[in-house]
């Protein structure tokens, strides 16, 4: 089950920067309306597959950084210590966060047949999608 949504209203948060000519976002904007919007699938997300936020063994995210990760951790009551965060060690992965993150799950020994893990990937567009699943 994929659960995923856009918010098209908010483009003009990412822009080209003329003067630099560089492309520019405005994180504070993007990081807020993405966190409201990871919070109000969540439910949706999880009741599709028959889920409370206590069956989530692990949270596998793309991770902005920590303000935005520990906002996630908050609206799902999830620990620390069921979330693999990467952003501490290797900042803003954009694309290949959720992939390092399995990886990294696997290195450590954690990513074990059963383990039910919420993916839950954002994008600057702003897009949403959230995937449980069963390793």
């Amino acid at each position: 089950t994929f659960n995923t949504n856009s918010k098209s209203s908010v483009w003009d948060a990412c822009y080209v920067d003329w003067e630099t000519n560089s492309f520019a976002m405005h994180m504070v904007r993007i990081s807020a309306e993405t966190i409201r919007m990871v919070g109000k699938m969540g439910p949706q997300t999880l009741e599709s597959v028959g889920w409370k936020n206590d069956d989530i063994d692990m949270f596998v995210a793309h991770q902005v950084g920590r303000r935005v990760q520990d906002s996630y951790l908050k609206q799902f009551q999830i620990e620390k210590d069921h979330a693999i965060e990467v952003y501490q060690d290797y900042g803003n992965l954009t694309s290949v966060s959720v992939p390092a993150c399995f990886d990294l799950l696997k290195s450590l020994g954690k990513l074990q047949k059963g383990l039910k893990t919420l993916i839950n990937s954002t994008g600057s567009g702003i897009v949403v999608t959230q995937v449980p699943y069963i390793v």
